[in-house]
């Protein structure tokens, strides 16, 4: 059920072109500024170019970027420090 599911939304949206426009997100993405903002990418990924993330993060004021040098689509550096920046947030909101 979870793989169908997953199946159905990403064929959604890839039908869909994602509902944006091309460069809409980058175009707003300095409207992002004082929002916290991480973003991680692994330079292995095959499906998605690490150009893209790099550009977004440099559009967005105070944006943090992670590139995994050894990961793909997932794996275990980006699943680490995805795990440990979560952890420093909720550390941080709890105060």
């Amino acid at each position: 059920a979870v793989r169908l599911g997953f199946a159905r939304l990403v064929t959604h949206y890839w039908s869909n072109a994602g509902f944006l426009a091309d460069g809409a997100l980058l175009a707003g993405a300095d409207r992002l500024a004082g929002v916290p903002t991480f973003l991680a990418h692994g330079r292995a990924d095959i499906s998605a170019p690490a150009d893209v993330p790099v550009e977004l993060a440099g559009r967005i004021p105070g944006a943090v970027l992670h590139i995994a040098e050894r990961d793909g689509h997932g794996g275990h550096d980006l699943s680490t420090w995805m795990s440990s920046t979560l952890d420093h947030l909720a550390r941080r909101a709890s105060v």
